[in-house]
């Protein structure tokens, strides 16, 4: 029984498909959306964290220093999701 290996190539191209560029700028407006949901936790995280130390709360002020850096690293990931997921894209691109 012979073995026949296929060779399969992958070029994403979405100009391809219809309604790509609405696709495209729903992802831009949900990204930026995103970011300003961030801001404003950012500034809650930073209101409480002050806000418990000035009451002596550790518990607020724990909960709010939290806060500050799950928002600052979301705001990180969003801001770099192109660049990451083309990164990814890139290394499985070049996998033999």
């Amino acid at each position: 029984m012979a073995r026949v290996m296929l060779e399969v190539s992958l070029n994403p191209d979405p100009s391809k498909l219809p309604g790509s560029g609405t696709l495209g700028d729903l992802m831009n407006g949900l990204a930026g959306w995103g970011l300003i949901l961030a801001v404003g936790i950012f500034a809650f995280g930073g209101a409480q964290w002050a806000l418990g130390n000035a009451t002596s709360n550790m518990s607020w002020a724990e909960r709010g220093k939290t806060t500050v850096i799950v928002a600052a690293l979301a705001a990180l990931l969003i801001g770099g999701a192109a660049i990451i997921i083309n990164f990814f894209f890139r290394v499985g691109s070049g996998l033999h």
